[in-house]
């Protein structure tokens, strides 16, 4: 992992390179405990080439291992250079933060564009 950091009047930008999206998160959250940041941009770009395909399956798979989940009521669509567009219904918002962390968890992801929707369906 390779980042910089640069403050200015408590604000702090973070630009390099990682590998996943969970250091970039890490990042984000170490610098936020610092004393006198007061905002953070979190420019740090990932550097694996994300393969769309794979990153459908990872992500679909680990939707059927989740038992909060019905798989079969969300879908996926993955776009090379990582944007990943989830729909579908989940019956609680922590079905849907499952599936969300789910996504950002496949290697190459970027963004997520979250569209499902949360409530019962029979």
């Amino acid at each position: 992992m390779t980042v910089d950091a640069q403050a200015r009047d408590g604000f702090v930008t973070l630009t390099g390179t990682v590998e996943w999206h969970y250091q970039r998160k890490a990042a984000e959250s170490r610098t936020a405990g610092v004393p006198g940041v007061v905002g953070i941009e979190n420019a740090i770009a990932l550097t694996r080439a994300p393969d769309a395909r794979a990153a459908g399956d990872a992500i679909g798979c680990a939707f059927r291992r989740d038992a909060v989940l019905d798989a079969d009521r969300l879908s996926v669509e993955t776009f090379s250079g990582g944007l990943v567009i989830l729909s579908g219904t989940v019956s609680s918002w922590t079905a849907h933060d499952h599936a969300v962390a789910a996504a950002w968890s496949a290697a190459g992801v970027t963004d997520v564009d979250d569209r499902i929707g949360v409530g019962y369906s029979p």
